[in-house]
């Protein structure tokens, strides 16, 4: 292409430039799951070029990216803040159903489950342990985060932190009493 085409095509946009971005804005919104599928195996097939090149891509303009993530929040703090309770309640309805399809809803030991709130997840292996339970499930569910989670048995509060503060967590089993301590009814 010579010079004075490559002006011709900068006049060009310049001047109609608004048409161009809604041709190419009609174009994207009729072909959108086509362009997001094709992109979405292009990166599949060419994972291994494009990570180290994102990678630089972010390390380059790390402050930068900070800086607009600043001023993004600045400028739409209500919005990020809904998206993030958003995200949170949809996370735990995510987790609390593999937990009830795992039937890890109620302590195994007492039987309470008036509030899941109360329940906790104990490693009964704490050399198994790869990842805190915890912090798994604050984010979205994964294979690895239901492995960990497999790893443990669900505990009340009160159970749990006795079966702590006697010590001798290793040699511990989960067991089923023959009557719970406390009603496990709700009222």
């Amino acid at each position: 292409m010579s010079v004075a085409s490559a002006v011709k095509v900068r006049e060009y946009y310049a001047k109609n430039r608004d048409a161009i971005l809604s041709q190419k804005m009609e174009y994207y919104q009729k072909h959108r799951a086509e362009i997001l599928e094709n992109k979405k195996q292009y990166h599949e097939v060419n994972r291994e070029s494009i990570l180290p090149k994102m990678k630089v891509s972010y390390v380059r303009n790390k402050e930068k990216r900070k800086q607009e993530a600043r001023e993004y929040y600045r400028e739409n703090r209500e919005r990020c803040k809904i998206k993030s309770k958003e995200k949170h309640q949809k996370t735990r309805e995510a987790w609390l159903k593999i937990i009830k399809t795992m039937e890890m809803d109620k302590c195994v030991y007492c039987g309470y489950d008036r509030c899941f709130d109360a329940i906790d997840f104990h490693h009964i292996n704490p050399l198994a342990k790869a990842d805190n339970i915890a912090k798994v499930m604050k984010r979205v569910p994964t294979k690895a985060g239901v492995c960990e989670l497999s790893k443990c048995v669900a505990l009340c509060a009160t159970c749990h932190r006795e079966l702590h503060f006697m010590g001798d967590i290793s040699g511990w089993q989960p067991q089923q009493s023959q009557q719970p301590r406390r009603s496990a009814q709700k009222h």
